[in-house]
């Protein structure tokens, strides 16, 4: 054995000892004939290098109150609506997809097939399921991928990353999300690989989107694509209030007509309004205007969102 596997087998050996058999770190010691700072000083490292992994199953509540007056405002199937029991937005994030786990096991068949799109609220969501993998499963990338080292922002890391959660079979995009031309974004569309790939997606029973913001702190489009969007924060017709798979629309919902929509590789919008269950996954208060404008453009039809973001959409319905 490899003397770096060895080690990771002695640091996997006392977890184990630790964590399942529930040794102190005294007998530990005794039966490696280390000293207690040894095993010590091996279970940190353990945990650092995640041969440990510790997974705390918070109860996260929701508001059914929320959750009845988005459903019956926007006409969807489902909303889920995180309370606002956190403390910061990395909490937030592990609340939203924790809660849309759940929803979405709640769901989920042996043989569904699920269209992915890139997102933190994505990534969250996919850490949080907890279900026996099925290989009958199919798990589509809907959207073309940019080459990042961020597996929260990479569509292909998600979709193997779900493959590998809950099983079944991946199907990719080799394609980058943003094109040069619309030229050349119209050639890929017609490639058959990818056509079949996105008539796939088109078909799923169930599609997983996240929400682009624009303001002075949130990105419109990620700056590693290379993309130049000014973002806005005006809640006006024709101004980019949100972006959903790299396509940015207004608060009416209505994509911009502008270069950089017709450059994006990957399922429509258009495609969104009519697909079985999109569930989009987004939250925070920054965000609910272009939550908003996704809701009033059709492009979901399942929500999982927090408080503070569901009280923000419905007074801002009323008023924008």
């Amino acid at each position: 054995m490899a003397p770096k596997q060895e080690h990771l087998t002695l640091l996997a050996e006392v977890a184990m000892l630790y964590y399942e058999k529930k040794m102190r770190q005294s007998e530990i010691a005794a039966i490696l004939d280390v000293s207690r700072s040894t095993v010590s000083r091996l279970l940190e490292e353990a945990l650092r290098e995640k041969v440990v992994e510790i997974t705390i199953n918070y109860p996260w509540q929701s508001s059914a109150e929320l959750e009845a007056q988005l459903e019956e405002r926007f006409h969807l199937k489902t909303a889920r609506v995180l309370i606002a029991d956190y403390k910061d937005d990395q909490q937030m994030l592990e609340g939203l997809g924790s809660l849309a786990a759940r929803y979405l096991t709640s769901i989920l068949r042996d043989d569904t097939t699920i269209g992915v799109s890139f997102g933190k609220t994505i990534y969250h969501t996919i850490k949080a399921f907890r279900v026996e993998p099925s290989p009958q499963r199919k798990i589509i990338q809907i959207g073309g991928a940019g080459n990042f080292d961020n597996l929260a922002i990479d569509a292909v890391g998600l979709v193997q990353l779900l493959a590998d959660t809950i099983g079944g079979a991946r199907h990719y995009l080799h394609v980058p999300m943003i094109v040069e031309s619309e030229a050349v974004r119209n050639a890929l569309m017609n490639e058959p690989a990818v056509r079949k790939t996105l008539e796939l997606a088109s078909q799923a029973d169930i599609i997983l989107i996240g929400i682009g913001g624009t303001g002075p702190d949130l990105e419109l489009v990620n700056p590693a694509y290379q993309v130049v969007a000014e973002p806005t924060d005006k809640a006006e017709p024709g101004y980019a209030i949100g972006a959903i798979c790299g396509q940015i629309f207004d608060v009416r919902g209505e994509p911009l007509d502008i270069d950089l929509n017709k450059r994006v590789v990957g399922i429509g919008l258009d495609c969104l309004r009519t697909g079985k269950r999109v569930v989009a996954v987004a939250g925070g208060q920054r965000k609910a205007l272009a939550i908003l404008g996704a809701l009033r453009g059709g492009y979901l039809n399942a929500l999982i969102t927090d408080e503070r973001a569901a009280r923000t959409i419905l007074e801002a319905d009323r008023k924008v």
